[in-house]
């Protein structure tokens, strides 16, 4: 039999020097596996580490900080600023309700919701009632007032022929008295009659009739609809009446026809929370913004403020004043406010994108150009304008701030 090549001698043993030799092997077999398994259970050594940088600090490589933008810290003036929400609403010193000023049915509605009427405007037109007396009134002042003028002249022509008469001795005088004194009556009467009927024709032109339909009522002509105008331009907010609906003349207690309002200029309702009520004050700048036009900034002023919170909303009502020439902003739009104060002590401040936020904490990256080394500083934050934020603590006035790449080193200083 062979064994590692090996050819057994005689009697089954093997030579003496074989036998030397094999146990040699298996010596140095056995020595060379000891000093394996040893070095493969020793620790391994760890790689040789980075230099130690201090937490909270970069050391960027050129390639990085070329491509790094800093801005220097410096002092802006803000404005102090109060954003809240607001709701337009028409002008109500330009705004008026119409009332029929007679009493009847409805011929005609002239003017619709939307519409834009001119001053004097029909805006619909009422069979009255009212008018038959009105024009019987005036029928009656008319004939009144004929007959008195011409009693004056024939009093003035007797008082002057009794004159005549008594200075050429052929009249007595009790007749040139008697005949002065029906002219006294005369005027008297004339006057009263006069004024009877201004006060009849004043009626009718309070009863919506202009001059012209008043002579012709006087003569006789026919009676027309009483038009119901609008008291000045503007645009017709609402309509209560349709067409045959009888309505009461406003003084006997006639409901709302109509309502007008001059939305040249509109009224905005703010609602400034109670921390936000010292910063309000009459005359104070107002920016608006609307859905409607995003990209559009209205500016109004801050015309009256209310003497106390509203008890539901606990909130202070602000009117602003602006003006819509071009009829852009509409009654009942939503809006966005912000109620600006005049400029304040400048304060330092940084960009906003030099900022990152983590939760309620925020830090930005301080550049040192000598070094290209960078150190997070932790700031407190405050007002907030134009890109800009207030920094109240954590900078100095000089300090460079990294505005682009922040996110970057930040993520590289954590090893990401």
């Amino acid at each position: 039999m062979r064994i590692f090549g090996l050819i057994p001698g005689p009697r089954g043993r093997l030579p003496s020097g074989r036998l030397q030799w094999l146990g040699g092997a298996l010596l140095l077999a056995a020595v060379v596996g000891m000093i394996v398994i040893r070095e493969s259970d020793a620790p391994k050594a760890p790689p040789s580490a980075a230099p130690d940088t201090p937490p909270g600090t970069f050391q960027a490589a050129p390639g990085q900080w070329a491509a790094l933008g800093m801005e220097t810290v410096a002092a802006h003036a803000f404005q102090t600023q109060i954003d809240t929400d607001g709701r337009i609403v028409a002008n109500d010193e330009a705004t008026t309700a119409v009332y029929s000023p007679v009493s009847g049915r409805v011929a005609v509605v002239a003017a619709h919701v939307g519409d834009r009427v001119s001053k004097d405007a029909v805006l619909m037109t009422v069979d009255a009632t009212d008018m038959v007396q009105a024009r019987s009134d005036l029928a009656a002042a008319v004939a009144s007032a004929a007959a008195a003028d011409a009693q004056l002249r024939q009093a003035v022509v007797t008082e002057q022929r009794q004159h005549a008469l008594y200075q050429a001795d052929g009249g007595a005088l009790k007749d040139w008295q008697q005949a002065q004194l029906d002219l006294v009556t005369a005027e008297t009467a004339q006057r009263t009659a006069a004024a009877a009927l201004v006060a009849v024709r004043e009626r009718l032109r309070v009863l919506g009739r202009t001059p012209q339909e008043i002579t012709a009522l006087g003569t006789g002509a026919g009676m027309a609809p009483t038009p119901v105008r609008a008291p000045f331009a503007g645009t017709v907010l609402q309509r209560q009446v349709g067409p045959g609906q009888y309505v009461n003349a406003a003084a006997n207690g006639g409901a709302v026809a109509f309502t007008l309002a001059d939305l040249s200029s509109v009224w905005l309702l703010a609602n400034v929370r109670e921390a936000d009520v010292a910063a309000v004050a009459v005359g104070q700048g107002v920016d608006v913004r609307v859905a409607a036009y995003p990209d559009r900034v209205f500016h109004g002023r801050v015309a009256a403020v209310a003497p106390g919170l509203d008890p539901t909303t606990r909130r202070l009502p602000v009117r602003v004043v602006l003006d819509n020439a071009d009829g852009a902003l509409k009654p009942e739009m939503m809006a966005n406010v912000r109620l600006v104060s005049g400029p304040v002590t400048p304060v330092l401040a940084v960009p906003e994108r030099a900022v990152i936020h983590e939760g309620e904490a925020a830090r930005v990256w301080v550049a040192d150009a000598a070094r290209h080394a960078l150190a997070l500083r932790p700031v407190r934050l405050g007002r907030e304008e134009d890109g800009l934020v207030e920094v109240l603590d954590g900078l100095k006035a000089g300090d460079s701030v990294v505005t682009k790449g922040a996110l970057f080193i930040d993520r590289a200083a954590q090893g990401e």
